[in-house]
C-alpha cells in the first residue's frame, strides 16, 4: 500500500506539515493563502524542503527522478514549453507515448480537443492548468496525485469527469485536493485538513446529518438495484433524463464509502459513469 509520509515540512512560506496520506482521497482546505501554492511542488518533490522531508513510501521524491515520473500534479500556476502547436509543445516534455495519447485524450474528454493546433503560449492561464491537468491524469503507473483546485481548471462537465476519475484513483493511491472553496471541499466529500498561516492541520470528522451523491451515466438501473442494497444508503431516487441517460440520487451519512462503492460497482457491472458530485443535505 503506497503511503506519501511528510514530517515536519518547511518551505519559504509553508511553516509546518507532518501527515501520512494513505491510499483515499485527501481535501485540504486553505483557509488563506499562506504556503498553498508551494505545497504541491513540495510534495511532488520538484522543490527542495527548507526543513523536514518528503517520503513516498521508502524513498524520497526530491532526490529520486524515477519515483517523480509516477507522481501527477497541478501546481497553482502552470507553464509550458512555447512550441508551434500544443501537441508539440507536449512531446517537447519527453512523456511517454502512452502518457502521451493519455493526456490529449482527456483533453478531448474535457471538450477542448481544439487547442491541439494551438501555439502554447497563446493559451490562458486557465487553458494551460487543464493541459497539466490532462498530464497529471495520464503519469504511467501512478503512485501519487496532487492537485492544486482541479475543478477550477474545467467547466462543469468536465469538474464531473475529475470527481470521478478522483474517486477511482483514490480506491488504490493517495490522492491530495488542495482548495481555497469550500463548495469544491464539500464535492468532494468535505475537507480532511485544513491549511492556515501556513501550518497543516488535520480535522475531525464533522457529524453531518446526511450528504447526497448525484450521479449521472448510462442506463443505471442495474447500479441502482445493487447500490441501494448498501446499509450506508439511506434513500435512493433514479430518473431518466433522455433516452439512455439516468440520473441517480444517493442519501448517506457515509460519502467516502458509498462513493467507493459505487465506483466498483460499476466496474463490475460495466457501467459509464459520467459525473459524480457530493453537496451537503438531503436530495
Amino acid at each position: 500500500m503506497t503511503t506519501l509520509h511528510v514530517s515536519m515540512l518547511a518551505g519559504k512560506r509553508l511553516r509546518q506539515m507532518t501527515a501520512s496520506l494513505e491510499p483515499g482521497l485527501h481535501v485540504l482546505w486553505a483557509s488563506d493563502p499562506i504556503g498553498s501554492d508551494e505545497l504541491i511542488p513540495l510534495l511532488d518533490g520538484s522543490t527542495a524542503p527548507r526543513r523536514g522531508n518528503v517520503r513516498l513510501d521508502e524513498r524520497y521524491p526530491y532526490r529520486d527522478p524515477e519515483v517523480r515520473k509516477h507522481i501527477g500534479s497541478l501546481w497553482s500556476e502552470e507553464s509550458l514549453p512555447h512550441a508551434p502547436t500544443l501537441r508539440q509543445s507536449l512531446q517537447a516534455l519527453a512523456l511517454e507515448p502512452k502518457s502521451l495519447d493519455a493526456a490529449l485524450g482527456w483533453l478531448e474528454r474535457f471538450g477542448k480537443a481544439e487547442l491541439f493546433g494551438q501555439p502554447s503560449n497563446k493559451l490562458d492561464s486557465q487553458q494551460t492548468r487543464l493541459v497539466a491537468l490532462a498530464i497529471a491524469l495520464s503519469k504511467p503507473a501512478l503512485a501519487l496525485l496532487l492537485l492544486h483546485e482541479p475543478l477550477a481548471a474545467t467547466n462543469a462537465a468536465g469538474g464531473g469527469l475529475v470527481v470521478q476519475q478522483l474517486t477511482q484513483l483514490a480506491l488504490s493511491i493517495p490522492v491530495l485536493v488542495v482548495t481555497a472553496s469550500r463548495n469544491t471541499a464539500s464535492r468532494l466529500g468535505g475537507p480532511t485538513a485544513e491549511l492556515g498561516g501556513g501550518f497543516w492541520r488535520r480535522l475531525p470528522e464533522r457529524a453531518v446529518g446526511s450528504y447526497t451523491l448525484r450521479i449521472s451515466g448510462a442506463s443505471l438501473r442495474p447500479l441502482a438495484a445493487e447500490i441501494v442494497r448498501r446499509p450506508r444508503v439511506r434513500s435512493l431516487r433514479l430518473t431518466t433524463r433522455t433516452e439512455g441517460h439516468d440520473e441517480l440520487w444517493l442519501e448517506t451519512s457515509d460519502p467516502s464509502s458509498v462513493s467507493v462503492d459505487l465506483v466498483r460497482l460499476a466496474q463490475q457491472l460495466g457501467l459509464a459513469l459520467w459525473s459524480f458530485e457530493t453537496v451537503v443535505g438531503a436530495p
